[in-house]
Parts: C-alpha cells; structure tokens; sequence
C-alpha cells in the first residue's frame, strides 16, 4: 500500500538520497524481499531516550494530565515500529562505523521515492517523517497533539544520524490479520515485503570488505535476480 501523509509527520522530498548501512549478513534479507521494522522499545535501539517525554508532562501536578496524557502516550511505544535511514548526498563516516560493521559491511543507497515504491506492496498502512533533533525539555510546546510527535523527535546527541523514519502502528496500521502475539518474533519487531529492484540504486561496499567478501556479495545479487543492480566501493579513504 502506498505511504500515508500524515499531519505530525515531517514528510522529506522525494528526491532526497537515503541510505541504509548493515552488516553484511543482513543483505539476504533485502535480497529475500523483507524489510525489517524494529518496535520501538526494542533493547537494541540505541538512544536510551528513544519515546522521552519531558519532565513538565511526567512530574506534572496534575494527576488527570499524567495518567490520561502522559499514561497514553508511554503506551504508545511499543506500538511503533520502524525502518531508519540516514538522508544526505554523501556517505556517512559514524553510520559505517556504527551500523555497518566499522566499514567490513555494505550500504543501500536509494531515495525516498525509490523507498516509498518499493513498500507499496506491504499490506499494511505506513508513514514516512524526518525526525526532528532538539533537547527533550525544550522540543515541545504546550500539550502533546498526537502519538507521532514523540516517535519524530530525538536528543541533538544524535543529529548526524540525519534519520529518516518508515513507521508502522499497531493500531494504526492496516495488516489483514495482524496482531503482534502472531508475528514471530512480534516482540523485537517483524518483517513486511519490499520489492529490493525499487528500492535499491546501488550496492556501496565498506573501505574494509576485502576481495572475497565482494565476490560473495556479486555472486548473492545474482542468485537472487538482482544482477542489474550496480556494487560500488566507498568513496570514504581508508584511515
């Protein structure tokens, strides 16, 4: 099914490049047509303040406020579920070393167009938002006006991760069939189809994956059907 715009969310440009840095044991999966989307409050996220709500809201002397706001909210973690991307023109130095095996992985590169066509064949309603970077006491204003504003916000620690987030909910999300208590795995999270020949514009090896590993990469592409799609190296020099 097509994205879905949504009012909260900060929709990016279709053109815009995006990428997707993995190790390389993750590429079968994209290979194989899934799209891994995380739940939100999976323990390996790495912002420990991932879903932060102030202190003005969580210590508010208004018991109604905080458990009718703030409660709801809270319980809307773990209804997310997510896909990132880094959004720039130009490879990124800390998402090698952090999500792609410092640099012995592979990166997607594709655009927000290319993402949003590949998942129209996900049975499922989907939104797609930048996130926004601010201090968590001072990111908001006045009362929450929907469950999306915390899931579109992060601490300025991690503002070079430039993420652009796919997002599912579980109560918003149209799935035939779907609760997570039948989805393997529903509580790290779960997969939908993707159509990788849309998604992918090109296959980037890290500075480190030596002669071998990109061998086996070419010989994965081409199993798989995906012969067509071009393997670059970084443009990254090596330390």
């Amino acid at each position: 099914m097509p994205t879905i715009p949504h009012p909260r969310c900060n929709a990016p440009e279709d053109d815009e490049t995006i990428w997707r840095y993995i190790p390389e044991s993750r590429l079968q999966t994209f290979l194989d047509g899934n799209l891994w989307l995380s739940r939100a409050n999976n323990p390996g996220f790495n912002d420990q303040f991932e879903y932060s709500l102030p202190k003005i809201w969580t210590e508010s002397e208004s018991e109604l406020f905080r458990t009718r706001v703030v409660g709801c909210l809270q319980s809307q973690k773990s209804k997310f579920f997510l896909s990132c991307w880094n959004a720039g023109d130009n490879e990124s130095e800390p998402m090698w070393s952090e999500f792609a095996d410092d640099h012995r992985g592979v990166a997607i590169r594709s655009s927000v167009l290319r993402l949003k066509k590949s998942v129209e064949i996900a049975p499922l309603d989907l939104y797609l938002s930048r996130v926004t970077y601010a201090p968590i006491e001072f990111s908001w204003t006045g009362i929450p006006q929907n469950v999306f504003d915390p899931i579109i916000r992060k601490i300025p620690k991690w503002s070079a991760e430039n993420e652009i987030r796919l997002i599912a909910h579980e109560g918003l999300s149209y799935y035939p069939n779907w609760t997570p208590k039948n989805i393997p795995e529903a509580d790290k999270g779960f997969s939908i189809p993707v159509d990788f020949a849309s998604l992918c514009e090109a296959i980037v090896l890290g500075r480190a994956v030596g002669s071998d590993t990109a061998a086996r990469i070419q010989t994965a592409l081409v199993d798989a059907g995906f012969h067509n799609v071009p393997v670059e190296s970084s443009k990254l020099l090596s330390n």
